[in-house]
């Protein structure tokens, strides 16, 4: 509501820009419609923005994006957190659109990804799509995403062969990890969780995971 122009279309390129664009204007013949070009790392060169976004608005009236980056560099004002994220490794960010003056604040960020791999097909460092649950549309967000059980490099860590086989819970308002666990090997790049009846569920290689959250 207020906001100018009253509906957004948001998207991120590869190399690391999230768009927002006046969606009355797409398709039209004169293009354009570019709102905001906001960048999400230091460098643009290694193609680390490669998922879509999830929107949710919690019970302030407050409009909420959370995103997943595969890696930095960041400055503090791209990525607040504290501790510090690890900029080898993939990332969940959340961010605050304010409508009237329009403005987005990067609001939180936590690591949800695994060490540097040469495994493409994998998540580990790679980026897994988020899901958003609340409890009546608006109440307790929580930002569900697929990650790595380890997020620690040789010599103190395992040499590149940590799939993604975790399941994070993270606090939509604040970026605190609620939950992280389960055993779902194979996770694929990519990969988005689905809400199911009370249960998430999300795809390994050749089977089905499901976790039960509980108050």
């Amino acid at each position: 509501p207020g906001a100018t122009p009253l509906n957004y279309a948001v998207t991120v390129s590869k190399d690391s820009h999230l768009y927002f664009t006046n969606a009355a204007a797409l398709g039209t013949a004169g293009g354009g419609g570019e709102v905001l070009d906001m960048q999400l790392t230091t460098t643009v060169t290694n193609h680390s923005a490669r998922t879509s976004p999830v929107s949710y608005t919690t019970t302030d009236g407050a409009i909420h994006i959370a995103i997943t980056v595969d890696r930095g560099p960041y400055t503090p004002a791209m990525c607040p957190a504290t501790p510090v994220v690890d900029s080898n490794m993939s990332i969940l960010m959340g961010l605050t659109v304010t409508p009237s003056p329009f403005k987005v604040t990067t609001n939180w960020c936590t690591n949800v990804g695994g060490p540097v791999s040469q495994d493409a097909g994998t998540v580990r460092n790679r980026s897994a799509s988020p899901l958003v649950t609340t409890i009546d549309g608006k109440s307790q967000p929580i930002v569900w995403v697929g990650g790595s059980m380890s997020q620690a490099q040789p010599p103190t860590g395992p040499a590149n062969n940590t799939a993604a086989n975790l399941l994070y819970g993270v606090d939509g308002e604040t970026g605190a990890v609620l939950y992280k666990g389960g055993n779902c090997t194979g996770i694929r790049q990519w990969t988005t969780p689905i809400a199911v009846k009370g249960h998430i569920v999300l795809g390994g290689m050749g089977h089905l995971c499901s976790w039960s959250p509980q108050p």
